[in-house]
């Protein structure tokens, strides 16, 4: 009786830890973004080393831009589907901000997001008058710590939560972004996540495809 219990035991437990700590994450992401401007529709698609990020309208669903993140080269690249032109986006370090000016909140508080218990981790920033609140849930996406590095530039909220110490393994399902005096900027959550095989072309800039040099872009 005492080795079927533990039998049992190992067949309910073994599929959950497999799809926490299995091997990295292939499939896609979607996020909903909304600000005090617009709402758009970010779809991440992860393989390997390779991601792709689709930024959509929400009116009309018209493709906003496609950026194409190698992360073993530690390159981005911009394509522009419409035009069949891509440029490669420098991703030198910014200006960076001293570590004193933020303040990491760990919190216990948590909610349950798409089934998720997530945990709410802020930090804030007194000279950008601004707080982000991340709430993380322990889904161990290998890529999204180096993704974070080669982004920080584009995205606040990546800045932000690098400055969280041991995030490794965490990831946020919902962030929102609030002035000092609790005026909502931003907010950015997941609704979908999906594992699945995906192709390898989704990833690569087809051959038709034209680069957009410097001289052509102070032209346009």
């Amino acid at each position: 009786m005492q080795i079927l219990r533990k039998s049992l035991f190992l067949l309910v437990f073994l599929p959950l830890t497999c799809s926490l700590l299995g091997q990295n994450f292939e499939g896609s992401i979607t996020f909903v973004k909304k600000s005090f401007y617009d709402t758009t529709f970010h779809h991440y698609y992860v393989k390997n080393n390779r991601i792709r990020i689709d930024k959509y309208e929400e009116q009309g669903g018209q493709l906003i831009e496609t950026l194409l993140v190698d992360l073993q080269e530690e390159t981005v690249t911009a394509v522009n589907p419409q035009k069949k032109l891509y440029r490669p986006l420098s991703i030198a370090p910014d200006k960076k901000i001293p570590n004193e000016d933020f303040k990491v909140i760990k919190t216990k508080n948590f909610r349950r997001i798409n089934g998720n218990k997530c945990y709410q981790w802020r930090v804030r920033n007194r000279k950008l008058n601004s707080e982000i609140a991340y709430w993380v849930a322990p889904t161990r996406f290998d890529f999204y710590g180096d993704l974070l590095k080669l982004l920080k530039r584009t995205e606040r909220a990546y800045r932000f939560f690098m400055q969280i110490p041991d995030n490794e393994g965490y990831f946020p399902m919902l962030s929102v972004e609030r002035t000092l005096l609790r005026d909502e900027r931003e907010r950015l959550v997941v609704k979908d996540i999906v594992r699945d095989k995906l192709s390898k072309a989704l990833f690569t800039i087809p051959e038709d495809y034209r680069e957009l040099l410097f001289s052509q872009q102070i032209q346009e």
